[in-house]
C-alpha cells in the first residue's frame, strides 16, 4: 500500500462534485497534509499546526475518495492554483 498525501480544498470540482476526500500521490512520500488556501496557494501542514506555501509549480494529480474514482489535474503556476481538469 502506498501513502498517499490529503489536500484540503474547499472549492468545487470542475463536474460540480465537492472536493472532499481529495488525495494525491504526487506530492511527498508520506502521510502529509495539505490545503489549497483562499488564495489558491498550496500550503504543507507543519508538525506544530502552521503551514508552509511551498510554492508548487506543476501539475498536481489529485483523486476524489468516494465509491467511484475522480480524477483531476490541478494546475500551478508560480505556487497559484490556475485551473482544474
Amino acid at each position: 500500500m502506498s501513502l498517499i498525501n490529503h489536500i484540503d480544498y474547499a472549492g468545487v470540482m470542475p463536474d460540480g462534485r465537492k472536493s472532499e476526500g481529495l488525495y494525491t500521490k504526487s506530492l511527498d512520500f508520506g502521510c502529509s497534509f495539505y490545503c489549497i488556501s483562499d488564495d489558491n496557494r498550496l500550503l504543507v501542514e507543519n508538525d506544530d499546526g502552521t503551514y508552509t506555501d511551498i510554492n508548487y509549480d506543476g501539475v498536481l494529480d489529485v483523486y476524489i475518495d468516494d465509491s467511484e474514482c475522480h480524477q483531476y489535474l490541478m494546475t500551478f503556476n508560480k505556487g497559484v492554483l490556475i485551473s482544474i481538469k
